[in-house]
């Protein structure tokens, strides 16, 4: 059984980071037999790919698809828990420390973070169960707004959030600039655009009962420090 979680997000150079990802995949195919299992931990943007990271991980899944070896792959969208520096994490710890909170464009584009214990059981069940052989799996929350999700974050933590806008027209020159100078930079434009781009909803896989891999996010976040 082969885990493959390796990819590079941040990478300046959009063909490095391209190529990187598409050839690690190709490395790793090259050293598996028909006897071997990948499960691979694909994007939700390689659904709509706009960006190099979006393009790669697309890619590697037609990649998986076409080889010989049994695969699963799972497409996911923000993952969030505990000690990472996801911007959903760093949206509860605003509403925590009752600081403001940047809001790219009008907030109004659908978002469907996971949490890590999501993401963890479902590869447990993946793992265990054959019937996910050769199937391409997506996990979300239910779908909201991001103004909504961050609502819902200060019910759960019992704080009024507070929420600044910042203008994609002016926030997209600014990025731009600041990825120029940064080497390893926060935010991208192509971040910006993917999740400005978030006006549909991802669904679950058909042959898939939710019940049997998540629970809603918001169940899980309750419990969140």
């Amino acid at each position: 059984m082969i885990i493959h979680l390796a990819a590079k997000l941040r990478l300046k150079n959009d063909e490095e980071k391209f190529r990187n990802n598409v050839e690690s995949t190709k490395n790793i195919l090259e050293c598996c037999s028909e006897k071997h299992r990948i499960i691979f931990s694909s994007s939700t943007l390689a659904s709509n790919p706009l960006d190099a990271y979006g393009k790669s991980k697309k890619k590697c899944e037609e990649i998986i698809k076409q080889s010989k070896i049994p695969y699963t792959i799972l497409r996911m969208p923000i993952v969030f828990g505990p000690e990472d520096d996801a911007y959903i994490t760093k949206i509860i710890r605003l509403i925590n420390s009752e600081k403001s909170i940047p809001i790219p464009g009008d907030g109004k584009y659908t978002v469907q973070p996971v949490f890590i214990s999501d993401v963890v059981n479902s590869f447990k069940e993946i793992i265990s169960n054959d019937q996910f052989n050769n199937k391409l799996l997506t996990i979300a929350s239910p779908p909201r707004s991001l103004n909504d999700l961050i609502d819902d974050f200060g019910k759960i933590l019992n704080k009024k959030p507070k929420t600044h806008h910042i203008s994609m027209t002016v926030l997209k020159p600014m990025v731009k600039l600041y990825q120029s100078f940064s080497k390893n930079p926060v935010v991208t434009k192509e971040q910006l655009t993917n999740l400005n781009s978030g006006s549909h909803s991802l669904s679950y896989d058909s042959d898939l009962p939710v019940s049997s891999l998540t629970d809603s996010v918001m169940i899980t976040l309750t419990g969140f420090k």
